[in-house]
């Protein structure tokens, strides 16, 4: 799973996606299927950092709120 960094286009494979990035250009390794990379939405930070109180929920006592403080990052 990486991020996606940006809007992916819907035609495009995942695999081609990365490649075009700048800064990336990560190759398809021998054997890796385009379905083996998964993308993060691209405002999965602002989610976690929008609803600390339903990833505490979810993740119980494995979660630790004080990261998600604005000052913390």
């Amino acid at each position: 799973m990486v991020d996606s960094e940006g809007p992916v286009r819907s035609e495009a494979e995942p695999w081609g996606h990365v490649a075009r990035r700048r800064g990336d250009q990560w190759q398809q390794p021998a054997g890796i299927e385009q379905d083996q990379l998964h993308f993060m939405v691209e405002a999965m930070e602002a989610w976690i950092l929008a609803d600390p109180d339903a990833l505490a929920k979810f993740y119980g006592n494995a979660f630790e709120r004080r990261l998600c403080r604005s000052e913390s990052l």
